[in-house]
């Protein structure tokens, strides 16, 4: 795989002109980083804990993902997310996985 300057070597690109439009993709992506750092939603953080393998659902057919994400949102809130503190839980408390810690949630 070339690397950036060999692609641009390779294609007769003008480096100042390859820097320019680089910090302009930078510069015009970056609210959307700083967004998606500080919001997000139910739904991203229930497929974060499916990503990381929780699956079923309890009794009453509630999936586990959702009662843990409503576990972590009533005692600590979303906004950092529901993988650190789901997974300091499993840390310092002794959960086998995911799953135990949704059903004691």
């Amino acid at each position: 795989m070339e690397t950036g300057s060999a692609v641009t070597r390779r294609l007769s690109l003008d480096p100042a002109v390859v820097a320019a439009a680089r910090d302009l993709a930078r510069r015009a992506g970056q609210p959307i980083v700083e967004m998606a750092r500080t919001h997000t939603t139910v739904s991203v953080e229930r497929a974060v804990l499916r990503l990381a393998g929780l699956q079923g659902a309890d009794d009453d057919g509630m999936p586990w993902v959702n009662r843990l994400t409503d576990a972590v949102r009533e005692a600590t809130g979303l906004e950092h997310g529901v993988a650190l503190p789901a997974w300091d839980a499993l840390r310092a408390g002794g959960y086998a996985d995911l799953a135990a810690l949704a059903r004691d949630a």
